[in-house]
């Protein structure tokens, strides 16, 4: 048999620093190639609302018009030059009928399932600070035969 190989210079302490200072190099290297700076952001913060407060400057009823229709009322805006858009609200846990929106008023039909455990209807709007919206929420489950139903309504961010 051989010889086995001498090996490298210097003492344990030495060999142990070069391979550590190997691996380094190529960790360093590995970040650069890909890019990497350290960081990353998963979940950025969304801007802020254009019109903050618009949702609470609305009064908004849901009532009940037939067993699984609803009329989603809502009220002119306090919020100083705040209109609504004149287009079709976007709604999810139902199916839009009808609309009749105005700039300082909205009436929304909307057929919704009898299980259906919550309504979203987002509502285009502007204010002097740009275009906005409004997202008006409601359980058609806990509306009653008959009367109304006051709404929660926030502002889309």
């Amino acid at each position: 048999m051989p010889a086995p190989p001498p090996l490298a210079e210097g003492g344990p302490r030495q060999r142990a620093l070069e391979s550590l200072r190997r691996l380094a190099a190529a960790a360093g290297a590995a970040a650069t190639i890909g890019g990497c700076s350290g960081y990353a952001v998963v979940d950025p913060i969304p801007p802020p609302s254009r019109c903050a407060g618009l949702a609470d400057s609305i009064d908004a009823t849901v009532a009940r018009k037939t067993a699984t229709t609803v009329v989603l009322t809502l009220g002119k805006p306090r919020f100083n030059g705040a209109t609504y858009d004149i287009k079709a609200p976007a709604v999810t846990g139902g199916t839009l009928i009808g609309t009749d929106v105005q700039p300082d008023s909205a009436t929304i039909e909307i057929e919704t399932a009898a299980a259906s455990s919550r309504v979203a209807v987002s509502i285009s709007m502007s204010c002097p600070n740009g275009p906005s919206r409004v997202i008006a929420y409601f359980s058609p489950a806990e509306l009653p035969d008959a009367g109304m139903a006051t709404v929660v309504l926030v502002d889309e961010m």
